[in-house]
């Protein structure tokens, strides 16, 4: 049964009779302590902007001219959207008497005063504008458009006022977009729904939804369209119809099948190289007339290091094997194929975008600590962006710098981005194909299956990426491009 008035709750002011109705979604949210976070979660069509109109409707009745509500989305055009529907809340209510001010985007004339105010932030430039000011309620809609939770964060310092005034933030974010990841880390991966969690000291609650629940609008067009505008991707589809949050390539750069590239992490027996495991201490390969081939004599695994340098930027360095065709714990990895078998990193605990700014030689010694970690002997040695190589106003690069504390590199070459990411996605598609080398990942390399699926296409370029979070793809892509084993197979006929 429809609800009158059911989002006013304890207020005592004039409203005009009007009916609202309330979906099981936007009446559970509503049910949500006023002092608790909430992050509304989940697919496309899932009733969560109205659910932020009504939110912010019983904040303002609740407080009056203590209630300063701010909200924001990336774009101006995205606000406008909101804009037409707190006018049509708005006018159910209170009919004429609130007023929106379209030059500063603010809404005035509630009956027991306060203000809403609607604005737009894509950049710290933009916070500019914010800076400074208290708000008792902040509302971010599509943070998922935003490639990290920098600016949200930000917004996050400005949500103070009077101690006797709930203060709370509201998000809202569809799955599969720019920053997938860092949402899915923060408000889905470790939290249960409708059950209230902490971050930071905050209490948060995640309320997901989805078009089945939203019994306002046509959902069997707005389902057609959905399906059509996700006509080849059936994990995009997953994602904005079901809401689910655990796709791997919906919407992704790269297509990437976890269960065909993703490998268990090698465990080595006590005293046994990786080299021997490898390629199997005992290892055998019969050739003709009863002469069998044995190491050295067969063709070696080749080991090398990844890295893709950075400093403010997280530095992130693969340990990469090169299979020369050959079985290990039960899987065959074709001649060619690229496995990376671990990975050290500088990345900010869960602030994967942030690097913790260590010098070479601190870098360095994670370096050389993984290779002794897999027994390979010798010094430490790979490739590395070329930007790395590029020396500075006192001649010296970053290659020189680990090679002064005993880790060498040499430019990968990487040429064009693109080819080297059309390389990348035809080895991923290749991986699990007995006669095509294919690129394969550990679950060691965290970092890798935290970003690498949830890469999203540039704007302005579809054959890149948009540039966030794609450190571990940039080290992964100099692993793909760079120079194979340049020893021929050789047939012998005995």
């Amino acid at each position: 049964m429809p609800v009158k008035n059911d989002v006013l709750g304890y207020a005592d002011v004039p409203v005009v009779e009007e009916e609202i109705a309330l979906s099981d979604f936007q009446r559970r949210v509503l049910e949500v302590p006023p002092a608790w976070s909430v992050a509304l979660t989940g697919g496309r069509g899932g009733g969560k902007s109205w659910t932020i109109a009504f939110l912010i409707l019983r904040h303002i009745v609740a407080h009056g001219d203590r209630a300063r509500v701010l909200f924001v989305r990336q774009t101006h055009q995205g606000t406008e959207d909101f804009v037409l529907i707190l006018r049509e809340l708005f006018m159910r209510i209170w009919g004429t008497s609130v007023t929106y001010n379209a030059n500063t985007g603010i809404w005035r004339g509630f009956p027991g005063g306060g203000y809403v105010e609607i604005n737009q932030i894509d950049s710290f430039a933009a916070y500019g504008k914010f800076q400074g000011r208290s708000f008792t309620m902040i509302c971010a809609d599509e943070i998922g458009q935003f490639p990290t939770d920098e600016l949200i964060n930000l917004l996050r310092s400005n949500l103070r006022g009077p101690a006797d005034v709930e203060k709370r933030m509201v998000v809202a974010s569809n799955p599969a977009g720019a920053g997938h990841a860092w949402v899915y880390r923060k408000f889905v991966l470790k939290a249960v729904a409708w059950v209230p969690y902490e971050i930071d000291g905050e209490t948060w609650v995640t309320a997901p939804s989805t078009l089945d629940g939203n019994t306002f609008i046509d959902r069997e067009k707005y389902l057609r369209d959905l399906q059509a505008a996700c006509a080849h991707d059936k994990e995009l589809a997953r994602a904005f119809i079901n809401g689910d949050w655990d796709v791997v390539r919906g919407g992704s750069f790269l297509s990437l099948d976890e269960k065909r590239v993703m490998f268990r992490g090698w465990t080595l027996p006590e005293g046994v190289t990786v080299r021997e495991y490898a390629r199997g201490i005992k290892a055998v390969t019969p050739a003709a007339h009863g002469v069998t081939l044995r190491a050295p004599d067969l063709e070696e695994w080749q080991f090398f290091l990844a890295m893709d340098w950075g400093f403010s930027a997280p530095c992130v360095v693969f340990l990469a094997a090169r299979s020369p065709g050959a079985t290990v714990e039960g899987r065959w990895y074709p001649r060619g194929s690229i496995l990376l078998l671990d990975c050290c990193d500088t990345a900010r605990p869960e602030r994967l975008e942030m690097g913790m700014e260590m010098p070479v030689a601190d870098v360095a010694l994670k370096v050389k600590e993984m290779w002794r970690r897999w027994r390979l002997g010798g010094a430490p040695n790979g490739i590395a962006d070329d930007a790395a190589g590029i020396r500075n106003q006192d001649g010296v690069s970053v290659v020189d710098s680990f090679a002064d504390n005993g880790v060498y590199f040499r430019e990968a070459g990487k040429g064009s981005r693109i080819g080297g990411w059309q390389k990348m996605r035809e080895m991923l598609n290749d991986a699990g194909k007995v006669d095509r080398a294919g690129l394969y990942v550990s679950d060691l390399c965290t970092g890798f299956w935290a970003t690498v699926p949830f890469l999203s296409r540039s704007l302005r370029n579809p054959e890149d990426t948009d540039g966030a979070l794609d450190h571990w793809a940039d080290a992964a892509r100099y692993c793909v491009i760079s120079k194979s084993n340049p020893r021929p197979v050789t047939d012998i006929n005995l």
